[in-house]
């Protein structure tokens, strides 16, 4: 019975590449949250801290300084296949 309930969602799983515009409602936020606060974490740490953020330029501004970061480390992590 698990088995088939696990390919049944798994069979429906799809990625979604774009996303729509809509604001999402606090109940539901709140939801997602609190699904992940319960998330199993080693030794039940739960080291974990939530922030929603929902103002689309701050959010650009994040997505641009991680992304700048990731290309800064990029060459050293290529490298370490080296060492």
């Amino acid at each position: 019975m698990l088995y088939e309930k696990f390919k049944e969602i798994n069979e429906k799983r799809r990625s979604i590449r774009r996303f729509l515009s809509d604001e999402i409602p606090d109940k539901d936020v709140r939801s997602i949250i609190e699904a992940a606060r319960l998330a199993p974490s080693a030794g039940n740490s739960q080291p974990w801290r939530f922030i929603a953020i929902r103002n689309k330029k701050i959010i650009q501004n994040m997505a641009e300084t991680v992304e700048k970061k990731i290309m800064d480390l990029y060459p050293l992590i290529s490298n370490e296949k080296d060492v």
